[in-house]
């Protein structure tokens, strides 16, 4: 066996620049600030308070994660 690594494809792979983990750890933060800024005002605009606190607390939080786990993403396939 050969002790160089391939892949499944036997292609070529050479070694990319670094992943700004930074700007994830930048975008992390700024969900949980976004959420605890804005959560409240989401939830009470429901007149149901379980309603309220569902999309405020919790749709609203992986709305964002989403967002920023695609913005990740997007700058990783730039790389």
């Amino acid at each position: 066996m050969s002790s160089e690594p391939t892949t499944l494809l036997g292609r070529e792979e050479g070694k990319g620049r670094p992943y700004p983990l930074f700007l994830e750890r930048f975008m992390l933060v700024a969900v949980v600030v976004i959420t605890l800024v804005y959560g409240g005002n989401i939830s009470e605009q429901f007149n149901a308070n379980w309603i309220g606190f569902t999309i405020g607390f919790v749709c609203f939080p992986l709305l964002l994660l989403a967002t920023s786990e695609m913005i990740g993403r997007f700058i990783q396939s730039n790389q």
